[in-house]
């Protein structure tokens, strides 16, 4: 009796100081309203400065969306420039206790009403915040963070079907690219921030999925080290790690597309889908700023880098039509690595934190990706239809391992110029033996 009378006094006296609280603090719309015209979001007309208007509010199961009339002269980039500061000034807390009466009401009088109270008062809960406009500004204020860890496993790997790879986790749920009908893709992210690990969700998704009729040319210009695992998967056409490497497959893909396109068009087709050809070639690029002839200056490898940045343009143009699938990844985007040419072509963009506010505008065409957290994972996807914070399917080394290994070719990894295999000749030198598998028609 004394424990549900002691209880119950407690979580009343709670509630009092939180109404309290709550009364008399500044609500969220009024203290955005505040942030933005201290932060110099008003328009001057004649005498009168012109501030947003609330024009409602609606509450959500994930917090509240606030819709303003903004004056006549901003724009939705404006706001978005000052959404850390919105943000941080959310987050301004009010009072000792931040606990809202929702949460309070959540509370059970049972034995565990002390710790449930203790695990309330310690919470650490930050607001985030989403923008968007359609004819007035959507604020869209998030009770909880979104989640900081989304693992790739079976269950999120056997809902990818046809031509999609999971993108990441939104507010709203998961978000997917189909490269049916977004075929080429920006990937860019400062170094550490997921860029590879997200590649590697592609490739790995791909080869589960569509075995027979996927396959790929793998640029990776770290020295091939981010694609190293996946070298002798039967899927892999084409395996290149240098800007010469890189040249001389791009020759030979642009060859191989325009050959294809050649017996589209003689055989009356518009494109690989009408054809009801099944198969498609993906181009992946990592470290793509490399093949940039932007400053250099020995004659010959800036002609080579400037015929690699025209195979990949004429990729980006030209390569929908025939089933080539082109994945443009860089750390460093600018309007030089990124050209326009390339941009216009490619519809679907992801892209993690960067430093810099001309970087978020050469891989998004607007700014927010400096904006980001600095949550390994967290970036921004945007596609024709807007763009979404999302985070991004973590898929681990070992997983990677379990699921290529059904397509793996064991072979020596060194040829010798006369055609003999370098790596055997040096294990038989030590008395090994080495094992070679390949496929054969009766595997």
């Amino acid at each position: 009796m004394f424990f549900e009378i002691s209880s119950s006094l407690f979580m009343g006296g709670l509630v009092g100081y939180t109404y309290v609280q709550q009364s008399g603090h500044v609500s969220d719309a009024a203290k955005i309203q505040r942030i933005c015209a201290n932060a110099g979001l008003t328009v001057k007309e004649g005498k009168k400065t012109r501030t947003m208007h609330l024009l409602r509010k609606t509450r959500k199961s994930w917090g509240v969306e606030y819709a303003y009339r903004i004056p006549l002269g901003l724009s939705l980039e404006d706001y978005e420039k000052k959404r850390h500061v919105l943000q941080d000034g959310v987050n301004n807390k009010y009072a000792l206790f931040d606990v809202t009466l929702d949460e309070i009401k959540q509370l059970r009088p049972n034995k565990r009403i002390l710790q449930q109270i203790k695990e309330l008062l310690r919470k650490d809960v930050r607001k985030e915040l989403e923008l968007s406009y359609d004819g007035v500004l959507k604020i869209r204020v998030y009770n909880e963070r979104l989640t900081e860890h989304f693992e790739y496993g079976d269950e999120l790997l056997s809902k990818c079907g046809g031509w999609r790879v999971p993108v990441g986790m939104s507010r709203d749920g998961l978000l997917w690219n189909d490269f049916e009908k977004y075929p080429h893709m920006i990937v860019a992210g400062a170094t550490d921030k997921g860029k590879s690990v997200f590649l590697k969700n592609v490739i790995t998704t791909l080869i589960d999925r569509q075995p027979a009729n996927v396959s790929f040319s793998l640029i990776d210009l770290k020295d091939g080290l981010s694609f190293a695992r996946y070298r002798d998967c039967s899927q892999v056409r084409h395996n290149a790690k240098t800007p010469a490497e890189a040249v001389e497959t791009l020759r030979k893909i642009q060859r191989d597309m325009k050959a294809k396109n050649d017996r589209l068009y003689a055989q009356g087709y518009e494109d690989i889908k009408e054809a009801g050809d099944p198969e498609r070639h993906f181009v992946i690029i990592d470290e793509a700023a490399e093949l940039s002839s932007v400053g250099e200056t020995d004659k010959e490898t800036k002609k080579l880098l400037v015929e690699a940045e025209s195979i990949v343009k004429d990729i980006g143009r030209r390569g929908r039509a025939a089933g080539y699938r082109l994945v443009y990844a860089t750390q460093y985007p600018t309007n030089e690595t990124l050209p326009s040419q390339v941009r216009q072509n490619i519809s679907a963009r992801m892209c993690f934190k960067l430093e810099t506010n001309r970087a978020s505008l050469a891989a998004l065409d607007e700014s927010g990706a400096e904006d980001l957290p600095a949550t390994r994972g967290r970036a921004i996807y945007r596609n024709a239809d807007g763009k979404t914070i999302v985070q991004t399917p973590y898929i681990s080394n070992d997983y990677i391992a379990e699921k290529i290994a059904p397509h793996v070719n064991i072979r020596g990894r060194e040829r010798a110029a006369n055609g003999t295999d370098e790596g055997i000749a040096k294990n038989r030198a030590r008395g090994g033996d080495t094992l070679i598998v390949e496929e054969t028609e009766l595997s």
